[in-house]
């Protein structure tokens, strides 16, 4: 009766300790993927960010400035809120004007709202 009770206890105690180590490997795994996913988040807002960069620099037309942001956004794995951020700040690193900035992101908000 004894050994009965030692080895389910036992047996009990060796469930629970697989069970232990299994969580640790599996929050591991979630901190490993999170930074991964921040890694490429990053690197893809510096991407954006250079893309919509040479733009400004290249083209001087608004129209034709927001047809070539709006094609990039497009491709993009970014949400529009955090692409958006990206271009309103790629634009305050090159200093466009106040106006042209507004003018930017209100042109932009239209047309994506169109295209939804």
């Amino acid at each position: 009766m004894r050994h009965k009770l030692i080895y389910s206890l036992s047996s009990l105690l060796l469930i629970l300790a697989s069970c232990s180590q299994n969580t640790e490997s599996t929050s591991k795994e979630k901190i490993i993927h999170t930074q991964s996913s921040n890694e490429d988040f990053n690197s893809e807002v510096i991407k954006i960010s250079t893309e919509i960069e040479k733009i400004f620099l290249k083209e001087k037309d608004a129209k034709s400035r927001l047809n070539r942001i709006s094609s990039i956004q497009k491709k993009t794995k970014l949400p529009f809120l955090d692409f958006k951020k990206v271009m309103i700040k790629s634009m305050r690193k090159l200093n466009i004007p106040d106006e042209d900035q507004k003018f930017m992101i209100k042109s932009f908000d239209t047309m994506n709202k169109n295209s939804f």
